[in-house]
């Protein structure tokens, strides 16, 4: 995040933003693994040519990013169609990093065509006109699409569906990013779901360390709660509350991380 003095510029900026294009729709937290990261590799002692990388194993941040949600960086615009967020009309974005030193990416997207705030709370909330409650199974839909908080989309008949049982892989490609299974495949969907179960399971799972209590005033209780709000309330389906207009994401696993299944297989 830079000096006091960037992050007031930043803010300047975001500031801008949101009075030129209103206010975001998705806030999204990027978090690449960087075990892999040819650098890192090399620090850590492993016998690798830095010079002699390809292109292909160095990926740019904007281009990995213009890929993942189909935007052009040169254009500012989507491209037809969108990525796996939708059409996209902006999106700010500012790198920060862990206690460790790796980073990750802050981003908040505003999404072409949106709803004013106060109009998508109208026609969330209004449950009378026909209209109005297509728009909200649409919602719900694309929510459900883009947002994942439990693995149930992602078993089979033919792997282990317990998740604790489930073998790490050993991804050993020199590369920024994982390397995704290929959608050619004949056996794509069966490869898919058992790397985002993998994956999910091994970073997705919320462990309570000395983070969820961080700031915490509590101090007569030995079970302080957590400040990440864990466990999370488990939901059978995604609904939204009549009169609060509250959307509450299907889940049944208290402890599970929201995630974007195809973000997750790139990081």
């Amino acid at each position: 995040m830079g000096s006091n003095q960037s992050r007031a510029n930043y803010r300047v900026e975001l500031h801008a933003q949101i009075f030129f294009a209103g206010l975001p729709n998705i806030f999204i937290t990027i978090n690449p693994c960087d075990l892999h990261h040819p650098l890192a590799m090399k620090f850590a002692g492993v016998d690798l040519d830095i010079d002699n990388l390809t292109a292909e194993l160095m990926p740019k941040s904007h281009e990995l990013l213009s890929k993942l949600i189909n935007y052009n960086i040169n254009k500012h615009e989507s491209y037809p169609g969108g990525g796996i967020l939708g059409e996209i009309e902006a999106y700010y974005g500012t790198v920060e990093e862990s206690g460790r030193g790796a980073l990750h990416l802050h981003m908040l997207l505003w999404l072409a065509n949106s709803k004013h705030p106060h109009e998508l709370r109208e026609l969330i909330l209004d449950g009378v006109s026909s209209k109005h409650f297509n728009f909200r199974q649409n919602l719900i839909n694309y929510l459900e699409d883009i947002i994942k908080e439990d693995l149930d989309d992602f078993q089979n008949n033919i792997t282990e569906s317990d998740t604790c049982s489930i073998k790490k892989h050993n991804r050993t490609s020199i590369s920024i990013c994982s390397p995704i299974p290929s959608p050619d495949n004949s056996n794509f969907e069966e490869q898919k779901q058992i790397a985002v179960r993998t994956l999910a399971s091994e970073n997705q799972i919320h462990h309570h360390t000395s983070t969820c209590y961080k700031n915490t005033r509590i101090t007569t209780t030995d079970n302080p709660p957590c400040r990440l709000r864990y466990p999370k309330q488990i939901y059978d389906a995604t609904i939204i509350d009549a009169e609060t207009g509250e959307i509450r994401m299907k889940r049944s696993h208290p402890m599970i991380n929201n995630f974007n299944e195809w973000l997750l297989l790139a990081c």
